[in-house]
C-alpha cells in the first residue's frame, strides 16, 4: 500500500470541505411539509399577497388539491352509504320472502 503524501492528504481535506456539517444550513422544506392546512379561499388570498409570486402559486395549487381530494372523498363517501342502503334493503327484502 502506498504511503500517504501531501496531495492525497489535500484530496482528503477538499472531500471533508464538501461534505454537509451538522451546522449547515438545511435546505427549506417542501411547502406541503412546512405549511399548515389552509382552511379557506380567504387565508389563501391574505397569504399570496405577502409571498413571492412562485410561492403563492403552489399555496393555490396546494389548496386546489385539498379541496379536490375532499371532494373526492366526499364523493366516495356518498357513494359506499348508497351501496351500504341498497344492500340493506335488498337484505330486508330477502328476509321477508
Amino acid at each position: 500500500m502506498p504511503a500517504w503524501t501531501e496531495r492525497n492528504w489535500d484530496h482528503e481535506r477538499d472531500l471533508r470541505k464538501h461534505e454537509p456539517r451538522p451546522t449547515d444550513k438545511l435546505p427549506p422544506l417542501p411547502l406541503h411539509v412546512q405549511a399548515p392546512p389552509i382552511a379557506g379561499a380567504l387565508e389563501i388570498a391574505i397569504l399570496a399577497q405577502s409571498v413571492p409570486l412562485m410561492q403563492a402559486a403552489e399555496l393555490i395549487e396546494q389548496y386546489a388539491r385539498t379541496e379536490a381530494a375532499a371532494a373526492r372523498v366526499d364523493a366516495t363517501a356518498a357513494a359506499i352509504d348508497r351501496v351500504c342502503t341498497a344492500i340493506e334493503a335488498h337484505g330486508a327484502t330477502n328476509a321477508q320472502a
